[in-house]
């Protein structure tokens, strides 16, 4: 039973325990790696606070700790974000990527 997730990362491809907190409807404060800011839209779906400021984190920590229907907007906006996420879905944007740096050889002419 957490009331906030937070991720202080100083970088982050894909953060997966972003996602998945995210997943939750859980309400997310981070900081600003490329790849959390790809997931959350700073004061829509999360919170933001610039990478290696530990004021800023605090203080977004204790004012989103004493804002109960803020962190539940976030999460329901959080929850709706990631929504769409599926392994399939990744697998499926990852193969995309490979067909289009990796050109297939042309198919072979029949007789």
């Amino acid at each position: 039973a957490l009331d906030l997730f937070v991720l202080t990362s100083r970088w982050e491809g894909e953060p997966v325990a972003l996602l998945e907190a995210m997943g939750t409807g859980l309400a997310c404060l981070a900081t600003s790696t490329s790849g959390a800011a790809e997931l959350i839209g700073d004061r829509v779906s999360g919170r933001l606070v610039p990478v290696g400021d530990s004021e800023a984190l605090a203080d977004a920590a204790v004012e989103l700790l004493g804002d109960a229907p803020e962190r539940a907007r976030l999460g329901r906006a959080a929850r709706e974000q990631v929504a769409g996420r599926t392994f399939a879905d990744a697998a499926i944007r990852h193969l995309a990527v490979y067909r289009e740096v990796i050109p297939l050889p042309a198919a072979p002419e029949l007789g």
